[in-house]
């Protein structure tokens, strides 16, 4: 999502500086990386660097430990407050006007109706636990520096670049290669956003003057079924390989509608006009394709 984020803010002419960890992969950055200045968390005067740049805002969208199974690891989860107090110590010494950090719609529990952000919050694991807390550790410290702050809630995101152990890119890799693939029903709606519809949202906050600070939900507002996205790959790709729903089991207590409302969004910072399902979908295959075909025309 960052990179998405950071292509958005390069095509909108903003100076960009941009914070990396050390042997962070950068691929995602070839069409803008020299248009970036890069610092990397290693060096020990990374923080003096951005503090010279003098940055009017920024934007947190470093977390580390997203997989299902580092949500549940606490030591994990914690480290990513160190980063936060790096960003408070460049905050307190530059003319900082707006602070924004993706949260996650994980701070909800667990949901079966589209939310809106009233809606209670009733964290189930570590990662969505530390995402609530820094969420009040944000408010409260830009809140006593008169910082505007945005906490936004995000929700399910694909598109090109996205990790392949993720679901979609599972799919689309397996459909390429004309493997099979285990699923559950897909029954599931979920509420998917596409990566530069996102990063489109994101940028409405950053250009928005004298806007109210709080948590914003960032999605579509539009569940779909995974089964109905998940047989759309398999049309767009026509490979031979089989989708066996049912082959897994639902987790233990599984949201079957993980849908947000974004009316407060849109009423604050304006619609943004959302990509059609099926193009945001063929732009991801397209993209996959390209990453998983060699010159022979075969899968790899």
């Amino acid at each position: 999502m960052g990179s998405a984020i950071v292509a958005y803010l390069v095509k909108n002419n903003y100076e960009v500086i941009a914070i990396k960890r050390p042997g962070t992969n950068l691929f995602r950055c070839d069409a803008f990386y020299n248009e970036v200045t890069w610092v990397d968390t290693s060096n020990a005067s990374y923080k003096t660097k951005v503090i010279e740049f003098g940055p009017s805002i920024i934007v947190h969208a470093a977390w580390s430990g997203v997989s299902s199974q580092e949500r549940l690891e606490w030591i994990k989860q914690l480290q990513n407050f160190d980063l936060l107090a790096d960003v408070f110590e460049i905050a307190d010494k530059v003319a900082l006007k707006k602070l924004l950090v993706l949260g996650s719609q994980a701070e909800y529990g667990k949901i079966n109706t589209p939310v809106d952000e009233t809606y209670p919050v009733d964290p189930q694991d570590a990662y969505a636990t530390c995402k609530l807390a820094m969420q009040n550790i944000v408010k409260n410290f830009c809140d006593q520096r008169s910082i505007n702050w945005y906490w936004l809630r995000v929700f399910s995101v694909f598109g090109p670049g996205e990790a392949e152990n993720w679901f979609l890119p599972q799919v689309i890799i397996n459909q390429l290669n004309n493997r099979d693939t285990d699923l559950t029903l897909c029954e599931q709606q979920y509420d998917y956003l596409y990566i530069d519809d996102l990063a489109e949202m994101v940028i409405n906050i950053v250009k928005a003057v004298d806007k109210k600070s709080g948590i914003f939900n960032v999605c579509s507002g539009k569940p779909q079924a995974l089964k109905t996205i998940v047989e759309y790959i398999k049309s767009i790709i026509g490979g031979s390989g089989k989708i066996n729903y049912g082959a897994l089991p639902y987790r233990v207590g599984q949201s079957m509608q993980i849908g947000g409302n974004n009316n407060k969004y849109n009423t604050i910072f304006g619609e943004v006009k959302k990509t059609e399902l099926s193009l945001a979908i063929s732009q991801t295959v397209a993209y996959y394709k390209g990453q998983y075909i060699n010159k022979d025309n075969m899968a790899v």
